[in-house]
């Protein structure tokens, strides 16, 4: 190498150093700062549920130090689900009846309501003499072991959920439903034909399997957290999510876990926004549905891609396609009609009805 002569590169650029460098340092800000999310995310469950059951040791090991009920049936929440405020017509709550959430008065209560998607254990602590329990859900038992378990459910004397057999039965179909039903169908946009929303993780039905295979034969716009390939340009929760599947020919109406009665908002929403549901759920929604021919089953369906071949040939016959419609133009099912009707009551007013019927 003679005099005068640069020397070769054997280093890379100082730039080039500072940008890999802060490369590293943001994936390790990123899976540090992940870490410590779980972690405070345990740390707050492992703490609720220490609370849930100090308390309810507490309640349970002492004698009531609070003046009997007298001819007052007091009602307690013992957990709110997912930590919101209780809501409910406080008007419509008869006389007798007290509902609260202050676990200070477990003692009082006549009975006491779980929500078991939030409750782990309740085995070892003493239900007080003539006390009643009620077990409180609605989601899908196959995401919680507990609501499976016959031990774990003998300890309850009342059941509140989405099951038609429940003593007390709380659908996610309201009355308010009725009148929106009869909304005709907007005008349909031609790129937008099926649209999802998916956005909890939850797989015990296999809808993602399903919805990824459906993916290779049609064109899905998806809005969710998952499987997501589109955005919505403004969210202000339910109403954007229905002004949004308004456009579409078809909503993809997939339930989370497959379970007899387990039909949620997946199904009704497109029905009010004039959106044709294609359904994966509940075996028996048959029963929630109504109108004769409102709905596509994928039950119906040998595979997805047999599926994939329907939607795109109602996609082409804009006769066929209308047929999805005729039924609100028709008397509703007698069957829906029955269904809306049991909740036209709130649940918790039900509930004082049932105890004050059966003390």
């Amino acid at each position: 190498m003679g005099t005068g002569e640069p020397l070769p590169a054997i280093w890379p650029p100082a730039a080039a150093v500072r940008r890999a460098l802060r490369e590293r340092l943001e994936t390790l800000r990123g899976w540090l700062g992940g870490r410590l999310r779980e972690r405070r995310r345990r740390l707050a469950r492992a703490g609720r549920r220490m609370r849930e059951q100090l308390d309810l040791s507490l309640f349970s090991a002492f004698p009531p130090w609070i003046s009997p009920r007298g001819d007052r049936t007091v009602i307690l929440i013992f957990n709110p689900p997912w930590g919101r405020p209780l809501r409910y017509p406080i008007q419509e709550i008869p006389a007798g009846c007290e509902i609260t959430s202050d676990r200070r008065r477990f003692r009082e209560a006549a009975a006491v309501v779980f929500h078991l998607p939030e409750l782990r254990r309740l085995r070892g602590f003493r239900k007080p003499a003539g006390q009643r329990w009620v077990a409180w859900w609605m989601e899908c038992e196959a995401h919680y072991p507990q609501i499976r378990d016959p031990d774990s459910m003998g300890l309850f004397d009342l059941t509140m959920s989405h099951h038609q057999d429940a003593d007390v039965f709380t659908a996610y179909c309201q009355p308010e439903l009725l009148a929106e039903l009869r909304t005709p169908p907007r005008p349909k946009r031609p790129d937008h034909l099926v649209a999802l929303f998916a956005s909890a993780p939850y797989n015990a039905s296999g809808r993602f399997d399903y919805i990824a295979e459906l993916m290779q034969h049609l064109s899905i716009h998806s809005y969710g957290r998952r499987m997501g390939n589109r955005r919505l340009i403004a969210d202000s929760g339910t109403q954007s999510k229905l002004d949004t599947i308004a456009h579409y020919k078809f909503t993809l109406a997939f339930e989370n876990a497959i379970a007899q009665d387990y039909v949620t908002e997946k199904f009704f929403q497109p029905l009010l926004a004039g959106s044709v549901p294609v359904y994966l759920g509940a075996p028996n929604i048959e029963d929630f549905a109504p109108g004769d021919h409102c709905f596509i089953n994928t039950a119906d369906f040998a595979s997805a891609r047999d599926l994939a071949a329907y939607l795109l040939m109602l996609n082409s016959d804009d006769n066929a396609y209308a047929e999805y419609f005729h039924w609100k133009a028709q008397p509703l099912r007698q069957s829906f009609l029955r269904l809306i009707e049991t909740q036209r009551t709130h649940a918790f007013v039900r509930l004082c009805q049932r105890l004050s019927a059966d003390p």
